[in-house]
C-alpha cells in the first residue's frame, strides 16, 4: 500500500512541485492545503502517514501549531523553509521535526528527507513496542508476585525503572478510598529508591501531617493522561499545593500523569523528573495502552489494603547521597542526576539498533557512552571501530574509512579493508563528526541510507552490517547554520540524542571521579592509598572545570605526584573558581614566557627534591623527554642550588 503524505504549503508552485515529486516516486498525495484549519479537517478525514510543513501558513496559526497536534495523533512531519537559520532551528525544535527542508530543493533532497523521517519514525514504533512489550510482562510478574512487604509502590518501580526514566514516582489515590495518602518512591541512584508517605515527607520538608493532608485534600489531580513540561508543571501548582510540596521537596522539573480507573474513581499513576522535556507521547501512549493491567494489579493489592511499607527508614535526601548505589555503570563513574538520566538512556537504546549522537564538550567522557552502547548491545561479541573524524588525513580520508582496491591509486600495492569493514556485524564510533569534511559527509549519508560502501577503486558497493554511533563537541545547529555541516545528515543522525552535562553542571560527581583517580593513579604508580583532604576538596568543587573530567584526571595524578605523604591537601589547579591564578602558582607581577618556564621547571624541581628522571621525577611529571629537561635547565640556567633552596 503506497505511503500516504500530505502536503500543507501555502506557495501554490512550491505545493504542486512537491505533489509530482512525491507521485513520480510512487507515494500517494493525501491532499494539498494552505492553513491550519483545512489540515486539521483534512487529518480529522483521512490520517494520512506523513505531513510537509510549511512554517508559515494562511491565517494566525502556523506550521508549529500544527505540528503540536500531528505530535498528539503520532503523525510524523518535516517542516519546510525558505531558510534555516539559527533562530528557525531554535523555533522548530521543541517540536522534534523528522526533518526540514529549505527551499529552493531538488527532487533528491526530498526522497532523502523522507527516508530519514521514515526511518525515524519506524524506530519510534519499534522502540514503543518493545517498551509495551517489557511493561506487560513485567506487570504480569508483579500481578503473579506481589510482595506486601516492600509496598505497591516499590514494586512498581522495578517494573517501570528499566524503561521509563523517573526521580520520583508518585501513586495518588482517591483521598476518600481507605483513607490513604499518595506515597511514592524517590530516586537516591542507579538501581536505589526510598520510600516516600506522609512520615518521610513530614520529616524531609518539616511540616506536620496534618497540614500535609490539607494540601492533598485540597489538590486537583489531571482527568486525562498529560505530560507537563517545567512552565506547565509550574502553573498546575494553582490546582494542586499537595504537587507543588513535592516538586519543591525534590527539586523535580517534568511530570507525566496517567490516571488509572479504578472502583469508579481514578488513581495516578504520576511519573516526575528533575530534567526538562523528558517524557513523550510515545511514553503516554504506551502507558494508556496498559492501564487495564495496572488497575487489575492495583485492584489486587489495594484490596487487601496492602498499600505502602511505612517502616521504611526516614531519611532525607541529600545532594551526592547514596545508599548501595554501584561505583560505577558500566566504567562510568557519577551519581548526579543528569549523569543518571545518561544511564536510563543508554539502558534503553543499548539493545536497539537505532543510530546515536552523543552531544558534549570535550573532557566529558563521550567514548565511555559509547563503549557502554556497545557493551550492552546484541553486537558486544563484534568489534567496536573508533574514528576520530578531526585526525583524519585529508587526501587518505575515503581509503581509511571505506578501503581501497589494489591499484586503484599511486602506492595502492594491496587490497586494504577500511573502518567501515572492520566495525563489519559490530559498531563503529564517529568521534568528532561535527570536523568531518562536507564532501565526506555526503558518502556518509548514503552509506547511512544503503547500509553498503564502495571502496576507493571498486566497481560495485558492499553491502555491511553495523551500528553507527557519532559523537561531537560542537553546536551542530550552528554548524548547519553557517553550511558546515549538512541538514540531513544531521537529522539522519540525531534520531536518539545523548547530550552529557560538563562537570560544573554536576559537581555532586567530582567526589566520586576524584576518589576514583586516586585510586587509579596511587595503584598504577605503586603508592600506598591515599586521601584528599577537606580543603583539597573544597578547591575542586569551586574550580568550573573547563576541560571537564579529562581536565580532573590529570590534575589529581599531578597532585599524587607532588603530595608529601599520604594525604593530597594541595591540589594544582591551573586557575581558582574567579579565574585568576591558583595560590600554588601565584604570580605578582607580568614575566616573559621564558621567566615562566624557568619559574615553573624550578616549582616541579623542588617538589620532585630534586629528581629529574625516574619513576616520580619531574621529566615524567613534566610529560617531557628527560633530555629535554636537561637542555632547558641548561638553557635558563637553572642550578642545584636553586632548587635545594
Amino acid at each position: 500500500m503506497k505511503k500516504q503524505i500530505l502536503i500543507v504549503e501555502d506557495e501554490f508552485i512550491v505545493a504542486n512541485d512537491l505533489s509530482n515529486i512525491l507521485r513520480n516516486a510512487g507515494y500517494e498525495v493525501a491532499g494539498i492545503v494552505d492553513s491550519y484549519g483545512l489540515a486539521m479537517k483534512k487529518i480529522s478525514a483521512s490520517k494520512p502517514y506523513l505531513a510537509l510543513l510549511d512554517i508559515r501558513l494562511k491565517g494566525e496559526l502556523t506550521g508549529i501549531d500544527l505540528a503540536k497536534q500531528l505530535i498528539k495523533q503520532n503523525i510524523p512531519f518535516i517542516f519546510i523553509s525558505a531558510n534555516s537559520n539559527r533562530a528557525i532551528l531554535e523555533e522548530v525544535k521543541p517540536t522534534k521535526p523528522y526533518g526540514f527542508l529549505v527551499k529552493p530543493f531538488r527532487a533528491k533532497d526530498v526522497l532523502v528527507a523522507l527516508e530519514i523521517a521514515f526511518y525515524h519514525h519506524e524506530h519510534s514504533k519499534n522502540m514503543g513496542k518493545i517498551l509495551e512489550q517489557n511493561l506487560v510482562d513485567g506487570i504480569n510478574t508483579l500481578q503473579q508476585g506481589f510482595d506486601a512487604t516492600k509496598g505497591i509502590c516499590t514494586e512498581f518501580t522495578q517494573v517501570f525503572r528499566p524503561y521509563i526514566s523517573f526521580d520520583y514516582l508518585e501513586l495518588t489515590p482517591n483521598p476518600t478510598y481507605f483513607g490513604q495518602h499518595p506515597f511514592g518512591c524517590f530516586r537516591l541512584g542507579l538501581n536505589e529508591y526510598q520510600s516516600i508517605g506522609f512520615d518521610q515527607l513530614s520529616s524531609i520538608t518539616s511540616m506536620r501531617k496534618e497540614v500535609l493532608n490539607e494540601k492533598f485534600l485540597q489538590s486537583t489531580y489531571e482527568k486525562v493522561p498529560t505530560i507537563l513540561d517545567t512552565e506547565e508543571l509550574t502553573a498546575s501548582f494553582g490546582q494542586n499545593p499537595f504537587k507543588e510540596l513535592i516538586v519543591n521537596a525534590f527539586k523535580l522539573k517534568s511530570q507525566m500523569s496517567i490516571p488509572i480507573p479504578f472502583s469508579g474513581e481514578l488513581l495516578h499513576l504520576n511519573f516526575f523528573h528533575k530534567q526538562n522535556n523528558i517524557y513523550s507521547n510515545n511514553d503516554i501512549e504506551v502507558l494508556v495502552k496498559l492501564t487495564p493491567q495496572i488497575g487489575e494489579v492495583l485492584a489486587k493489592c489495594l484490596g487487601a489494603k496492602q498499600i505502602e511499607n511505612q517502616s521504611a527508614k526516614v531519611t532525607k535526601p541529600s545532594p551526592g547521597k547514596t545508599l548501595d548505589s554501584p561505583k560505577s555503570f558500566e566504567g562510568i563513574v557519577g551519581n548526579s542526576p543528569q549523569l543518571l538520566t545518561v544511564f536510563d538512556l543508554i539502558r534503553k537504546v543499548a539493545p536497539m539498533e537505532t543510530s546515536v549522537l552523543i552531544l558534549g564538550e570535550s573532557g566529558t567522557g563521550k567514548e565511555l557512552i559509547a563503549r557502554a552502547i556497545h557493551s550492552l548491545s546484541q553486537r558486544k561479541d563484534y568489534p567496536l571501530v573508533t574514528i576520530n573524524c578531526g585526525a583524519l588525513p585529508e587526501n587518505l580520508i575515503e581509503s581509511i574509512l571505506f578501503g581501497h582496491e589494489k591499484g586503484a591509486f599511486t602506492g595502492a600495492l594491496d587490497t586494504k579493508i577500511g573502518k567501515f569493514e572492520q566495525a563489519n556485524g559490530g559498531t563503529i564510533f564517529l568521534d568528532e563528526i561535527g570536523e568531518m569534511p562536507l564532501n565526506l559527509q555526503v558518502r556518509l549519508l548514503r552509506v547511512l541510507q544503503e547500509k553498503a560502501i564502495e571502496k576507493v577503486g571498486a566497481t560495485k558497493p558492499q553491502k555491511l552490517d553495523i551500528r553507527i554511533i557519532a559523537a561531537t563537541n560542537k553546536n551542530l545547529d550552528k554548524e548547519v547554520e553557517e553550511g558546515r555541516f549538512r541538514l540531513d545528515l544531521y537529522y539522519r543522525l540525531n534520531v536518539f540524542p545523548i547530550l552529557l552535562a560538563p562537570l560544573r553542571e554536576r559537581k555532586q560527581d567530582i567526589p566520586l571521579l576524584a576518589r576514583h583517580f586516586v585510586d587509579k593513579f596511587c595503584t598504577s604508580q605503586g603508592k600506598e592509598p591515599m586521601e584528599i583532604d577537606e580543603y583539597g576538596l573544597k578547591s575542586l568543587l569551586e574550580y568550573d572545570w573547563p576541560g571537564n573530567i579529562r581536565e580532573l584526571e590529570n590534575c589529581i595524578e599531578k597532585s599524587i605526584l607532588l603530595a608529601d605523604g599520604d594525604t593530597i591537601g594541595d591540589v594544582h589547579l591551573p586557575f581558582n573558581k574567579s579565574g585568576q591564578q591558583s595560590k600554588s602558582w601565584d604570580l605578582e607581577r607580568v614575566r616573559s614566557i621564558s621567566e615562566l618556564e624557568r619559574d615553573y621547571i624550578i616549582h616541579i624541581l623542588r617538589k620532585c627534591k630534586g629528581k629529574v628522571f625516574g619513576k616520580n621525577g619531574a621529566a615524567e611529571l613534566l610529560k617531557i623527554p628527560t633530555s629535554t629537561l636537561n637542555s632547558k635547565m641548561r638553557k635558563l640556567g637553572i642550578d642545584k642550588k636553586e632548587i635545594n633552596m
